[in-house]
């Protein structure tokens, strides 16, 4: 039997969403996110959605995810109501929203839904580093879940 010293690096993993209707910009910021996972030695799943609805249906069928970068304008159901549905409807209060625009205005009906952050676009590397890191020093602490899979369905818990 070999014997291996040394210290196992443990590795967490970010489940992150970027809900904007523009696919470019989508790819821009799973770039963004890439690039810090390789920096910090995490794990980022990403998922995108090009619309509200699609991010809705989502999250019918899949746990909460820890962070979600959301355009506010968006075709059909735009990044307020889809919060509101987020924190009102759905009581969930895990899913640490970024809302993302080219315009400042919005902040009044935001406050209702409570964002982590607000971006102005366009973003950049060190924006999406900035948020990764306020993310964590925040809620890395708080949030502690029990994750497990049955068949194909992931489920997560909080303990």
């Amino acid at each position: 039997m070999d014997h291996f010293e040394g210290k196992i690096q443990e590795s967490i993993v970010y489940r992150i969403g970027i809900c904007d209707d523009d696919e470019a910009f989508c790819g821009q910021m799973e770039g963004y996110l890439a690039v810090y996972a390789r920096k910090t030695g995490n794990v980022i799943v990403t998922e995108i959605f090009l619309s509200g609805e699609a991010y809705l249906e989502f999250m019918e069928k899949e746990p909460p995810l820890d962070l979600l970068f959301f355009d506010i304008k968006l075709g059909g159901a735009d990044g307020v109501s889809v919060g509101q549905k987020l924190r009102q409807d759905i009581l969930n209060e895990v899913t640490q929203i970024v809302y993302m625009s080219s315009e400042q205005g919005y902040a009044m009906s935001l406050f209702q839904n409570r964002p982590m952050d607000f971006l102005l676009k366009p973003v950049d590397q060190d924006t999406v580093e900035r948020v990764m890191q306020e993310y964590r020093r925040v809620y890395d602490r708080q949030n502690h879940f029990f994750e497990f899979q049955i068949g194909r369905a992931e489920h997560r818990e909080s303990i």
